[in-house]
């Protein structure tokens, strides 16, 4: 019994030291979206902005590789309007040899508080050689009015790229010699208690 608990719990120390992992969050901000569709009295205006965290860094030379955050979330436009972990998501990436972002591409849609749908995204495309660079950040709200509901989209666009910010955080690394301690100190506190049990039973047995 004693030998199986202990393989438990060299086990478990083994898998928590493997668990460590570093977590990356990428922070957007993005240019001033310009109206440029309007057919009722709400426009957007503003910026895209927000986050989204991953499980670890993003590698190097992925070419518009898809990721899936473990939580996201992006602001924008006038009335704000917050699209977080629940909203439909589309996030790739392409970066360098050194992992730094050289290409992407974003898309979000959820629902305000108000019902209305909003949607927002941006693709950067880097210049080939032969092709320029491309880039856009468009805010969509699909909204309806009193009167009429169905009645109205706006869309604002910005031609100038956004910008991402990388933090990354190391997670807290198990120290082997601790580990070593802790097992043999709970090697030490077993072996106490088979003690302790094999006095009660020999009491017992008198």
């Amino acid at each position: 019994m004693t030998v199986k608990i202990l393989g438990l719990l060299a086990f478990g120390l083994a898998v928590s030291m493997a668990a460590n992992a570093d977590t990356e969050t990428l922070y957007y901000t993005g240019s001033d979206v310009t109206p440029v569709t309007s057919n009722g009295p709400l426009s957007v205006s503003g910026n895209i902005y927000g986050y989204l965290t991953l499980d670890a860094p993003l590698a190097a030379n992925l070419s518009a590789a898809a990721v899936n955050p473990s939580v996201f979330s992006f602001n924008g436009g006038d009335p704000l309007s917050n699209l977080n972990s629940s909203a439909q998501n589309l996030f790739l990436f392409s970066t360098d040899a050194s992992s730094n972002i050289t290409a992407w591409i974003f898309a979000l849609t959820g629902t305000t508080s108000s019902g209305n749908t909003f949607s927002e995204g941006s693709a950067f495309y880097p210049t080939d050689g032969t092709s320029p660079a491309s880039s856009q950040d468009v805010m969509e709200l699909d909204y309806s009015t009193q009167d009429n509901p169905n009645c109205c989209t706006s869309i604002g666009v910005a031609t100038t790229p956004g910008t991402w910010t990388v933090a990354s955080v190391a997670a807290p690394e198990i120290d082997p010699t601790s580990a070593v301690g802790g097992l043999m100190l709970l090697l030490g506190s077993l072996a106490v208690i088979r003690g302790r049990t094999k006095a009660v039973q020999a009491l017992r047995a008198r």
